[in-house]
């Protein structure tokens, strides 16, 4: 899991105490920085989630699967050539 990624869940489970948060994780997680990606991908809305963002949590997305997902959806792709395109991805990694 990413700095991102963390961030993220502790800003849905804690809103403005997702830096408390943070700091409690084991290892440095840079909040600033995390919380200006949030800013950039549109998962966060100030220290709230968007429902992109919220979205992105609960299924335990990684920001990259995430916009692979959004991509298709936003194209009009098919389901099962969306699904094949991340499975296909996941291989690759």
């Amino acid at each position: 899991m990413t700095a991102v990624e963390e961030t993220l869940a502790n800003v849905v489970v804690g809103g403005s105490a997702a830096k408390r948060l943070n700091d409690r994780m084991l290892g440095e997680v840079p909040t600033k920085h995390a919380i200006g990606k949030l800013l950039e991908y549109e998962f966060i809305d100030g220290l709230e989630p968007t429902p992109l963002g919220r979205a992105v949590t609960r299924h335990f997305l990684s920001p990259d699967r995430a916009f692979l997902l959004l991509d298709g959806i936003r194209k009009g792709r098919d389901p099962f050539d969306i699904v094949a395109e991340v499975e296909f991805a996941d291989e690759e990694l």
